[in-house]
């Protein structure tokens, strides 16, 4: 009995002096404790606080350096509302425990943690938003190009940005340690991802270049050039994909323009009007025939993105824009303008008025056609029967080949002033010259200027163009769609003239007149209601003296 009670007392007495020691114990860090790089090993809650207040000072004043990659950032930890809880960071290491391993532990053991960080969660948000812009590279989407008949693909490169929640255990783990932490990056994705530019280019982009489309209409065939077809290829994303198309207007042109050269089809022809005298004579339309263009955008399409590189093409008639029927209902009726301009007779530049007057003359304008002098007249020239006569050039009176032809444009001018129809290319001349009315009027030069119109009526325009000893008329012959009134404005910005002395031996004396600027308008009416107006401004340079110092010959 004496032996067990002896045991017992033992018993209590090891007991007693193990929760003793883990009660000692308890109110220690661990024998060899480390926090953040502060070794506090051994000691109690005071002075483990002192010293990791102490030891982390330094660690704490400074920024924090966030690195991704080549690219880096600074958080202050103050503004990111990042602090160190010592007393938490403490509590951690000491406590009262009678669990054997931790009693051992105490004793012996080795434990090297980070300490505890504080984190005020808005203010992180906010800094970290800031510092990660910096640490934010783009995604770079990729490119498909077709150019002279090869594909070019650029792939997408992934990009990356800071990843709030992962660089702040990244902070936790390291800081403050160490000033330097890891910023953790999540990746930034193209549109369009590297799998399905690789996707496309297998399923179509190298389909498409792989070789000429052969297109069959009927019993012929011609092939169609990777170079061409590819030059109205267009790429877009959509939803994450690459989806190829064509420009379907330039791939129908295209087609048809090659169908043309292999002899496919045949165009159309407008009818031809021609006059005799007065007498008209109507060489009929004829209908061609060309490859559908509804059947081109759908199955040469379907070639170019297949491996089968046979396209089979339908035709159908090409109808002419100005047919028979038409020539036939807008035939010229009535004159509806005419404008004469007069002349000294006998001047050598009388000779190119008549010249140009009779080549103009029975010219025709099918409704919605457009006149050029220029193209119709030819270039002026002595094979042509033009002579030399005064023209203007650069602001003085000098001879050339078909001197005096703008006095022919100036009347054609004024016919189609007041015919109605739409005045398209004309210049005056730099100069006024008084037998032209103000503004209204026209110079011609082969190689820049030119008096160009468009039949707006709805009919034919027949051109009668005459002479006289005295003056030319230029005359409209079609059907009357508007009466035309006119009315010219008051000269403004009125230039006196200077005095040149000219000592080359062809000069031509020139009498000085004021340059000046003039508004002219033309009034359309149907029925006696206006319905329309327009007008055009002149502006002339002065004309200065010409004095010629030397005498020919």
């Amino acid at each position: 009995m004496r032996v067990v009670r002896g045991l017992a007392l033992g018993l209590l007495v090891l007991v007693g002096a193990y929760a003793g020691l883990a009660w000692w114990l308890g109110g220690k860090t661990p024998k060899e404790a480390i926090v953040s790089g502060v070794s506090i090993g051994g000691l109690d809650r005071d002075a483990a606080t002192s010293a990791l207040t102490a030891g982390l000072a330094d660690h704490t004043a400074g920024p924090i350096a966030l690195s991704g990659g080549a690219a880096k950032a600074s958080l202050a930890p103050s503004a990111a509302g990042l602090s160190v809880d010592i007393p938490a960071t403490v509590d951690g290491l000491v406590g009262f425990s009678l669990n054997p391993r931790t009693v051992w532990e105490k004793l012996t053991g080795s434990v090297t943690t980070s300490a505890t960080v504080s984190v005020n969660e808005a203010a992180y948000r906010s800094a970290v938003t800031t510092a990660g812009a910096s640490l934010r590279t783009p995604a770079k989407e990729g490119k498909v190009a077709f150019a002279d008949g090869k594909l070019t693909v650029t792939m997408p490169v992934e990009g990356g940005e800071l990843d709030p929640d992962a660089t702040l255990e990244a902070i936790r783990e390291t800081w403050p340690a160490s000033s330097t932490v890891t910023a953790a990056i999540r990746p930034i994705q193209p549109a369009v991802t590297a799998d399905e530019f690789t996707r496309f280019r297998k399923d179509f982009g190298d389909v498409a270049v792989s070789g000429p489309v052969t297109v069959t209409a009927g019993s012929k065939s011609f092939p169609v050039a990777v170079k061409e077809f590819t030059s109205v290829i267009t790429v877009k994303a959509e939803g994450g994909k690459l989806v190829p198309s064509a420009d379907t207007a330039k791939l129908v042109a295209l087609v048809q323009a090659d169908a043309e050269k292999a002899g496919v089809g045949a165009k159309p022809k407008d009818a031809v009007v021609t006059f005799s005298g007065s007498t008209p004579k109507i060489t009929p339309s004829v209908d061609g025939t060309e490859l559908d263009p509804e059947s081109i955008s759908t199955k040469v399409w379907q070639a170019i993105g297949s491996n089968d590189r046979t396209a089979q093409v339908t035709t159908k008639v090409a109808k002419a824009t100005f047919t028979t029927e038409i020539a036939k209902k807008t035939l010229p009726r009535e004159i509806i303008s005419s404008f004469t301009t007069n002349f000294k007779p006998g001047q050598p530049r009388v000779t190119n008025i008549q010249r140009g007057a009779a080549r103009l003359n029975g010219a025709y304008v099918p409704p919605g056609g457009t006149f050029s002098l220029n193209k119709w007249l030819g270039q002026r020239t002595p094979e042509r029967g033009y002579v030399k006569a005064p023209g203007i050039n650069n602001g003085r009176i000098e001879l050339t080949y078909g001197g005096g032809i703008s006095q022919l444009s100036t009347t054609l001018f004024n016919a189609s002033w007041f015919s109605g129809v739409k005045l398209v290319d004309w210049r005056a001349h730099s100069l006024y010259i008084t037998r032209y009315p103000e503004g209204r009027e026209a110079t011609l030069d082969w190689w820049t200027i030119d008096n160009v119109f468009t039949n707006t009526t709805d009919a034919g325009i027949l051109i009668l163009a005459s002479t006289t000893d005295t003056s030319v008329t230029v005359s409209f012959k079609g059907v009357k769609k508007w009466d035309i009134t006119t009315f010219k404005g008051p000269r403004f910005n009125v230039v006196a003239p200077g005095r040149v002395e000219v000592s080359d031996p062809e000069c031509i004396p020139q009498d000085p007149s004021p340059g000046f600027t003039v508004v002219n308008t033309r009034v359309f009416l149907q029925k006696g209601k206006e319905v329309d107006r327009q007008s055009i401004t002149t502006k002339y340079d002065a004309t200065n003296q010409v004095v010629c110092t030397k005498k020919a010959g």
